[in-house]
């Protein structure tokens, strides 16, 4: 009996690949948690630290394993020995009336997948979406936190998308980090 479990397992594993790939996390666009960004072809380091905001932690992919049509590049923070921290889906900037359609669409399709939102905030020229633990959001697999947010500039319209999964973590082994250079 106890051999035929062991067969079983090995049987799993042959076929599935591996522990590291028996199953997908369930993270936005497929970015697995633990799989380093320059493991996908469409990724790279950003190079500007400065501006990136994520402490020389960021890279950028032209696509996802699981693009979403309405988004053209995706930013990742990703900090060794602790995987994925947040993802940020970009658009581009469309008209108007044209654009917020696609904006409802989107925060559509995320209410459906994470629930409804757990409060609101903006400007006229701004809209954005919370789905935070303080206020009431339980996570859905690895996901913590999200924001949706919509802006509005020259007769246009560009959102973006920030999905937090280890945020706290990954704060934390980037400060250790800079706290051992001194």
């Amino acid at each position: 009996m106890k051999q035929a479990a062991i067969v079983l397992v090995l049987f799993g594993v042959f076929m599935t690949g591996g522990p590291g790939t028996w199953a997908d996390s369930g993270n936005p666009f497929g970015f697995e948690t633990n799989t380093h960004p320059l493991k996908y072809e469409y990724c790279k380091r950003v190079r500007d630290r400065k501006s990136s905001g994520l402490r020389g932690h960021g890279y950028v992919c032209s696509s996802a394993p699981r693009p979403h049509p309405d988004f053209h590049d995706y930013v990742l923070e990703f900090v060794e020995d602790v995987g994925l921290c947040r993802i940020f889906a970009n658009s581009n900037y469309f008209p108007w009336d044209e654009e917020f359609l696609k904006f409802e669409i989107v925060k559509g399709q995320v209410t459906k997948k994470y629930g409804p939102y757990t409060s609101k905030s903006g400007t006229d020229y701004e809209r954005v979406y919370h789905w935070s633990a303080d206020e009431g959001f339980k996570g859905v697999g690895d996901v913590t936190a999200l924001r949706l947010s919509a802006y509005y500039e020259s007769n246009a319209l560009a959102f973006i998308t920030t999905f937090v999964l280890r945020a706290s973590q990954c704060k934390k082994a980037i400060d250790d980090q800079a706290d051992r250079a001194f």
